[in-house]
């Protein structure tokens, strides 16, 4: 009975002894996959991942608003091309005016020398204050005959009609135009005055004074010397053609600056 009773307890621990083997063994198997687990690599993002993320910070780096310091100084840039692009403006106008100007001035001359070479001298002076004069004389040769038809010679500004208040434009100048502060209900003043010479056998053609204000319809005539005292609607100078003469020259302070 001894003998049954021990072996029992033997067989008791040695069935112990295996549960208790078994479960180290588990234990150790599943430290072992956590450690492996825990120094295991990081697999690292794909390249485009790592592309892409840089593109949207550059993005966000781009979209920064702009500086009051950028500002002016975009502004100050600005503002310098404008200082620099304003006075070339403003001479290119002027020689532009002073083409046209020089132009009605060849174109005058030209029609009175057609005047002269039909009538066999210049066209003659009227009373001042009246209607007449060598501008209506030659208007038929600047083909404006529709204008000439209008203007009843003899009488009296006062009596011209409103249509006849703005000369053709062969008799306008534009510095004159611009220096001009005629109301529009008035007759505007002559741009151009004959200077006849050697007793009406010659003459010139200039650019009116400043200070004239004679009405165009009357067709001014003034003195050589009077001219050159004066001064002239370009830079202080005029410009003026020689009768019968091809060219057109500018004078200032009596001196010729052809």
């Amino acid at each position: 009975m001894l003998q049954i009773s021990s072996s029992f307890a033997n067989l008791y621990c040695a069935r112990h002894s295996l549960l208790s083997a078994t479960w180290t063994v588990a234990l150790e198997a599943s430290t072992h996959r956590l450690v492996s687990s825990e120094k295991q690599p990081t697999r690292p993002r794909p390249r485009t991942s790592r592309i892409l993320s840089a593109s949207k910070g550059m993005a966000m780096v781009g979209r920064r608003a702009i500086t009051i310091v950028e500002l002016i100084v975009v502004l100050a840039i600005i503002a310098t091309f404008l200082a620099l692009l304003l006075p070339a403006v403003q001479s290119a106008r002027e020689r532009a005016r002073e083409t046209v100007c020089k132009n009605n001035v060849h174109q005058i001359n030209l029609a009175i020398a057609q005047f002269v070479e039909a009538h066999q001298q210049l066209p003659g002076p009227h009373a001042p204050g009246m209607t007449g004069g060598w501008m209506v004389e030659i208007l038929p040769f600047l083909e404006q005959q529709k204008t000439y038809a209008r203007i009843v010679t003899g009488t009296t500004v006062e009596e011209a009609p409103e249509l006849l208040f703005r000369p053709p434009t062969t008799f306008r100048c534009p510095r004159r135009t611009v220096l001009d502060q005629t109301p529009e209900d008035a007759m505007s003043p002559a741009h151009y005055v004959l200077v006849p010479a050697s007793g009406r056998d010659s003459y010139h053609v200039f650019d009116a004074p400043v200070a004239l204000d004679t009405p165009w319809i009357t067709g001014p005539e003034i003195s050589y010397s009077s001219v050159i005292r004066s001064t002239g609607p370009h830079w202080d100078g005029f410009f003026y053609a020689r009768g019968f003469q091809q060219g057109v020259g500018f004078m200032l302070d009596g001196r010729d600056l052809r």
